[in-house]
């Protein structure tokens, strides 16, 4: 029967070592949305004496409810170190009758990649503009020569190549806007 091949007990140390070890928040909830249970992370981040509040509804203690973990793309928290971006992950906890008895919540800092792409998308927006006014005074330049009676194919050239960058800046404009 392979009772002595099997380690049933690697599957409870398992499961506490995945709540100890993660830096994401994790909470278990009742079916009412009281907290029963919190691992480290959320006393490091949240509040050191959350401990001290299990059994009293979620929102009372972290200022959000289940709903709006589950709507929401992140979620907005108070920390000790001050206001932190959430991805909040929210799944329904059943019994070995597959009832329904609470909620386990997984609270992901991304406060650092949501600056991220604040500075990323500002960035952006800087290089298309330089390079869209840099691109203009050599158009602008090269239209005057050219008008100026200086036939040349080069300058020909020229308004065509920065024409084919204004385009190219525009184009990148619309990538950035779909990613």
């Amino acid at each position: 029967y392979d009772i002595f091949e099997s380690t049933p007990a690697v599957g409870s140390i398992g499961e506490e070592a995945v709540a100890r070890e993660t830096d994401d928040l994790i909470i278990v909830t009742d079916h009412r949305g009281r907290i029963i249970e919190v691992n480290g992370s959320v006393e490091d981040t949240v509040d050191s004496n959350v401990s001290d509040h299990l059994g009293e509804p979620l929102p009372d203690v972290l200022g959000l409810d289940v709903d709006t973990l589950q709507s929401e793309e992140t979620v907005n928290c108070h920390t000790d170190s001050g206001s932190r971006e959430f991805d909040a992950q929210v799944a329904e906890l059943t019994d070995h009758h597959d009832r329904w008895v609470g909620y386990l919540i997984s609270l992901r800092d991304v406060t650092q990649r949501q600056i991220r792409q604040q500075q990323l998308a500002v960035l952006n927006r800087v290089l298309r503009h330089n390079l869209r006014n840099k691109l203009t005074v050599v158009k602008g330049s090269a239209k005057a020569a050219a008008e100026a009676g200086e036939e040349s194919i080069n300058l020909t050239r020229i308004v065509d190549a920065a024409d084919d960058l204004v385009r190219l800046s525009e184009r990148a404009k619309t990538i950035d806007q779909y990613m």
